[in-house]
């Protein structure tokens, strides 16, 4: 039967849901829009990702600068590049040190750190653009040493490497910032925990899934994320930086015109060229209410009402800026309700044929529908209320289950309903397609239709 007892189960539901719904919203396959399979879009990332030849207590690992052979496990790891200890936290290893530019209580400000590290904070080798201090890694006895921070050069990296292995940029990033799957594969790979990684993955991308189901209206909305420079001029982001990579997996839409615009640069002044192109359903910008009226003069085309402001060094601004596994969770609960409140759709009503078949999916599908409610609406109904029945007791354990429909598309005397399962009152699945028919002006679920989603339901009708 059915059920949602462990997050491992629903993990293993969302991916089996994806791969076997295509015109699902969760099976596209692209690490930009939440999906829980790799695509196409993927293969790139891979090939610049780190390569692991692993034995059984040695990992072979590619980069930048050659080869290095890492013991493993690593569990003592060194971090030279800000925001990559969030990746070791996700695997279960506590960094030894870390670079920041922070210092005191705001270095562990973030909620996504704070209750983090269990046996004790790690040593703070100061910020990322200076020199490493060399005898003070060595003094903390470093199975690894992760640098990958693109100011790494050949003398640093030799000096590093004399002290422990050390692992720098995978390669010469060509397609704007690193998104935080990448990060956390190049990481994983690195500490031999490839498939923790994974697994890590698929659990953000799931929770990522469920922020965003009550916000059906986020898909497809555009964006732009603007913000304003050291010399006080307005910048955006563009399609490739990791904050709008993050956006765009919440369904958001980066305007094409725009990215041809700002090609795979991070972040760019906004010229006359771009100001003309900006006009977006929602803008994240850096900065306060007060600054509207300088914004709306640079960007005539931008709806005042559609920004999301975002003062600047608050724990929000932080997280967007350098997106990680970690610090997401917190977008998901502070940002996107937020962008949600300014992005409107407005739906036509389902005509009357089209209510008539969402109805009758619901009662037939529905675990706690009444039989005489149900059979109408079932094909050789009578043969099939044992199974019915057996499915009713079994959906129990889940507080009983129903689909219910979103839409219906009627061809002929077909229509395709889409459809969210709910297990009790939590939603477990979404945008799912099935069929019934009309038959003599009612519309019914064959009975094959009605069998098979019972064999899923581990109730079979034989």
């Amino acid at each position: 039967m059915l059920k949602r007892n462990s997050g491992t189960v629903i993990l293993l539901a969302l991916i089996m849901v994806a791969c076997s719904q295509p015109n699902s919203s969760s099976s596209t396959g692209d690490p930009e829009t939440g999906s829980l399979a790799k695509g196409a879009d993927l293969a790139e990332a891979h090939q610049q990702a780190p390569t692991t030849v692993a034995g059984l207590d040695h990992a072979l690992i590619k980069h930048g600068f050659g080869e290095t052979m890492v013991a493993l496990p690593a569990e003592r790891v060194v971090v030279l590049q800000a925001n990559d200890e969030d990746y070791l936290i996700a695997l279960g290893i506590e960094p030894v040190a870390i670079s920041s530019s922070l210092n005191g209580d705001e270095l562990y400000s973030q909620p996504w750190l704070r209750s983090a590290y269990s046996g004790g904070f790690p040593v703070n080798l100061g910020p990322v653009t200076a020199e490493p201090d060399y005898a003070l890694i060595a003094s903390l006895e470093p199975d690894l040493i992760l640098a990958r921070q693109s100011n790494v050069g050949q003398e640093v990296y030799d000096a590093l490497s004399a002290v422990a292995p050390t692992v720098a940029e995978p390669l010469p990033q060509t397609t704007g910032e690193f998104s935080w799957q990448e990060k956390l594969r190049f990481v994983g790979k690195a500490v031999g925990l490839e498939a923790e990684a994974e697994h890590q993955i698929l659990i953000r991308q799931a929770s990522i899934l469920d922020a965003i189901r009550p916000f059906p209206s986020l898909k497809g909305s555009t964006f732009a994320r603007i913000k304003k420079g050291s010399a006080g001029a307005w910048q955006i982001a563009g399609g490739s930086s990791a904050s709008a990579r993050f956006l765009k997996q919440l369904g958001l839409a980066f305007p094409s015109d725009i990215d041809d615009e700002v090609g795979a640069s991070s972040w760019v002044s906004i010229n006359k060229d771009i100001s003309a192109l900006i006009s977006v359903d929602v803008a994240v910008v850096n900065g306060k209410p007060s600054d509207a009226e300088w914004l709306g003069a640079s960007f005539p085309g931008l709806n005042l009402e559609n920004i999301v402001w975002i003062e600047e060094q608050s724990l929000t601004d932080r997280a967007l800026n350098s997106v990680t596994i970690l610090s997401a969770e917190w977008l998901l609960d502070e940002l996107v309700p937020r962008i949600a409140e300014l992005v409107t759709v407005v739906l036509e009503p389902p005509t009357e044929d089209e209510s008539a078949a969402m109805e009758a999916f619901r009662l037939v599908y529905g675990s706690e529908t009444e039989w005489n409610e149900k059979q109408p609406h079932l094909e050789n109904a009578s043969q099939l209320r044992n199974a019915n029945q057996a499915y009713r007791i079994g959906a129990e354990d889940n507080g009983g289950i129903t689909l219910r429909p979103k839409s219906a598309q009627i061809e002929g005397n077909k229509a395709t309903v889409v459809y969210d399962v709910y297990f009790g009152d939590a939603p477990a699945y979404n945008d799912l397609q099935r069929s019934l028919y009309l038959v003599e002006g009612i519309w019914q679920v064959t009975e094959s239709d009605f069998c098979d989603f019972l064999s899923a339901a581990q109730t079979p009708c034989g």
